[in-house]
């Protein structure tokens, strides 16, 4: 079965790391994915761009509102979005406990659908 895992970054956790820091925990998540990816369980990675260039669009009162910017979540910013294959939810959980990625915010997972 196909699942969807959303993961979330804290800015601020981000900008705290030294730039060496980062390249390592590129590095890092790099790797986790070529591991999922070998074994078969990887079906699909994707970063998102940018967030300041994503326009939100809601619906408010009956009216269509459209702010600068991602959608605001207590999470942080969604930054990738990356599809597995999973025995079950419990096995894309485990799936996502071992991203690196969430050492700077959470990583949602999701069945997907269809």
């Amino acid at each position: 079965m196909k699942y969807l895992l959303l993961a979330y970054r804290d800015d601020e956790a981000r900008l705290s790391l030294t730039a060496g820091q980062r390249e390592a925990l590129e590095r890092e998540c790099l790797a986790a994915e070529i591991e999922l990816r070998g074994n078969g369980r990887l079906v699909s990675a994707q970063d998102l761009g940018d967030g300041r260039e994503a326009v939100s669009v809601e619906l408010k009162q009956g009216q269509v509102v459209y702010s600068e910017g991602p959608y605001p979540t207590r999470w942080g910013t969604l930054v990738r979005l990356l599809f597995v294959e999973a025995a079950d939810l419990n096995d894309a959980m485990r799936a996502a406990a071992q991203l690196p990625q969430l050492r700077l915010g959470p990583i949602e997972v999701r069945p997907a659908a269809g």
